[in-house]
């Protein structure tokens, strides 16, 4: 007997998965804590350098998401899709 999930009554619309515009702002946040990390071990000038990459990295992967969610708008579902 094959039984149906609970997503079966769900339009092949509502079944899209929705992934988020690629960014470099991660990969910035990680070679920032990787400066942090060894200006730990090293001097007080990498701590600050990946401090402030950190920072940046964050404040960059914030505005792109602000810039995404300004330009389609608050979702009118619950954050379940709805563009």
């Amino acid at each position: 007997m094959v039984t149906h999930g609970p997503l079966e009554h769900l339009e092949e619309e509502d079944r899209e998965i929705h992934l988020p515009a690629p960014s470099f702002a991660p990969s910035i946040i990680a070679l920032g804590i990787t400066l942090v990390s060894f200006g730990i071990l090293a001097s007080a000038v990498l701590i600050a350098l990946g401090g402030a990459i950190t920072l940046g990295g964050i404040v960059l992967w914030l505005v792109e998401d602000a810039r995404v969610f300004v330009q389609h708008g608050e979702p009118h579902d619950g954050g379940h899709g709805g563009h």
